[in-house]
């Protein structure tokens, strides 16, 4: 009879393999998850190097002074650093190591154009989609940034201005303008680093 009782019906072990299966499925997905937080935070971490010019245009360092800069192992930087070569924001040179992205104002005088018009485009489906919550955090950021007006300086200038770029890129949903834009933001709030330092 204590064997019978132990024994799993077919029906029964299939739903426990369903059910394991399941939970594997979400630990791939919570790990997946935690990997790209991991990412965007250091392509975040570089991308601020880039603007504040800690890395200069132009300069020649190796994927280990990254790591030691960011904080993180060789493999998620390297993931960065390709994620920011895509971008052009850093330049890969076989046996020579990596260049930061000299800057190159003819060509961003041509990027600054498709900026303004993609930012358009943006506008205009945060405006389509937004909810009274979207909203109530843009008055929210807007009664920040009047308040601190007086006090404001260039580091918390581009602070507050990536809080907004993300919150407009949010509420329009476009994930393919997003990661156009990120890049181009990049460029723009160096070259406004390199005007008003």
């Amino acid at each position: 009879g204590s064997q019978r009782e132990s024994k799993l019906t077919n029906g029964q072990e299939r739903l426990l393999v369903g059910v394991g299966a399941r939970l594997v499925v979400v630990e791939m997905r919570q790990s997946a998850e935690r990997l790209h937080v991991q990412l965007a935070a250091i392509v975040e971490a570089i991308e601020e190097r880039l603007v504040r010019c800690e890395l200069q245009p132009g300069r020649y360092l190796a994927l280990q002074e990254l790591q030691q800069m960011v904080g993180f192992g060789r493999t998620p930087v390297h993931q960065a650093v390709s994620r920011l070569a895509a971008d052009t924001l850093i330049t890969v040179h076989p046996r020579r190591g990596l260049q930061v992205a000299p800057i190159d104002l003819a060509r961003e005088r041509v990027l600054l154009q498709l900026r303004r018009d993609m930012e358009r485009f943006v506008i205009r489906l945060a405006c389509e989609r937004s909810s009274a919550m979207h909203r109530n955090q843009m008055l929210h950021l807007k009664r920040q940034l009047t308040d601190s007006r007086d006090a404001v300086t260039l580091e918390s200038f581009n602070s507050f201005d990536r809080r907004l770029d993300r919150l407009f890129l949010g509420i329009a949903g476009e994930p393919f303008v997003e990661n156009t834009l990120r890049p181009l933001h990049t460029i723009f709030r160096r070259i406004g680093w390199l005007y008003h330092a």
